[in-house]
């Protein structure tokens, strides 16, 4: 609501929300905060009912309204939100010392236009029309449950430059120890991290470079490795070189997943083999919350055609997702806090339940400031009342081509 926050993220500052009109620049950053997944006239009429103001609009008039608002609106609001919350001294780290960041990327489906298409590019997929598609990557700490950096680009950016574009943006107060997959080992991201000070735990392949190479055929479980320097080539086929110079020492580690079953980690970490086999598990939590952003907040049903509308969509819905998740870890929190029976298992928050409750619920916290404590207590016991058991070791066989017809599945309700 601070007009020189306004300004800075308004088309035209002299013109746009100056006059007194139906939809202003917070009724517009709340509606998109709240997710429009239904039909715009549906959510017009929801937002307008929650705010407790009898007034009717169209979706052209919504759809004019909304473009004069910028998305590095909800950027700014993200980092400051993120400032906030780590600045607490509730924040979780890693043996009281890291913040233990995981980093992925992935493919979102775009609206069909040819302004969305030409844009970020095309993904064929084996399929007679290619779809626009975006790439994005997040930086998401596995253990507060934020997302601490996101960015959405075109095709022709790999997962490596987009971290470290995010990677050298990062303000961290605390060290922080970064786990990532197979996308991601290079001796300059290496380099970067050692630069800095962080540690990384990074999963390669047996062929990933010569001195791993060798250490696999080794036989052992634990040595250390050289990283040397070397030209690499981007995705639009440029020749790239590293800042970084000299060879870097790395710990290379064999870890064994079932009998005939092996992964390989680089790492700059003393810990253990056990203790990084657990550490490097944890990455999963960053492809959860892929799921959750694709299928609980319906990231990808973007409400506009528009280059412009799909980023409000998206980093709209990185700062929802991060104001959600911290009511959800509340009343998980008193969750385990209440005594349970020795003999029944542990039970967590059904988060796509509570996405739904909370559906709504964040206009009016976000607007109306009275008994705001008083309606997150209650939002967080009925978040309570809906949980599932958590079975350990349980396990799915995985199967990479199965593709389903089916639209809709009796354990995959929408939330919102």
């Amino acid at each position: 609501m601070d007009q020189e926050f306004q300004k800075r993220h308004t088309v035209n500052s002299s013109k746009s929300f100056v006059r007194e009109r139906i939809y202003t620049f917070t009724h517009i950053s709340c509606m998109l905060l709240n997710r429009i997944v239904k039909s715009v006239s549906i959510e017009l009429s929801y937002f307008f009912s929650s705010i407790n103001e009898d007034k009717h609009s169209s979706r052209q008039a919504f759809s004019k309204a909304r473009f004069k608002l910028k998305h590095t609106a909800f950027i700014e609001l993200n980092n400051a939100h993120i400032t906030s919350f780590y600045s607490s001294n509730e924040v979780q780290l890693y043996d009281d010392d890291y913040l233990l960041l995981a980093v992925d990327g992935s493919l979102f489906q775009l609206p069909e236009s040819e302004e969305v298409g030409h844009h970020f590019g095309r993904w064929k997929n084996n399929t007679d029309k290619a779809l626009p598609m975006a790439r994005a990557s997040i930086i998401y700490d596995v253990l507060n449950e934020q997302i601490l950096s996101s960015r959405l680009s075109s095709l022709d950016k790999g997962d490596i430059s987009l971290f470290k574009e995010q990677y050298e943006e990062l303000d961290l107060k605390q060290k922080a120890i970064f786990l990532l997959d197979r996308a991601y080992p290079s001796y300059d991201l290496c380099s970067r991290i050692v630069n800095k000070a962080d540690f990384f735990v990074i999963r390669c392949k047996k062929d990933f470079c010569k001195s791993m190479k060798a250490f696999v055929s080794s036989g052992k479980d634990d040595a250390m490795i050289t990283l040397k320097h070397s030209l690499y080539w981007d995705k639009k086929g440029n020749k790239v070189t590293s800042q970084f110079k000299e060879p870097l020492e790395v710990r290379a580690v064999r870890i064994k997943l079932s009998e005939n079953t092996e992964e390989y980690l680089i790492t700059n970490l003393d810990s253990s083999l056990s203790e990084l086999k657990q550490l490097y598990g944890k990455r999963w939590g960053v492809e959860t919350m892929y799921d959750y952003l694709k299928n609980s907040m319906e990231i990808e049903s973007f409400s506009s055609k528009k280059v412009e509308g799909v980023y409000q969509d998206f980093y709209s819905c990185i700062l929802g997702t991060n104001m959600i998740n911290i009511i959800i870890k509340e009343a998980q929190e008193e969750l385990e806090e209440k005594p349970q029976n020795s003999n029944s298992y542990q039970y967590k928050i059904n988060k796509r339940a509570a996405t739904g409750i909370l559906k709504n619920e964040i206009i009016d916290l976000i607007l109306f400031e009275k008994n705001q404590t008083e309606k997150i207590k209650k939002l967080k016991s009925k978040i309570k009342t809906n949980k599932v058991a958590i079975h350990p070791d349980r396990k799915f066989e995985r199967y990479k081509m199965k593709r389903s017809k089916r639209k809709y599945f009796q354990n995959k309700k929408r939330a919102l």
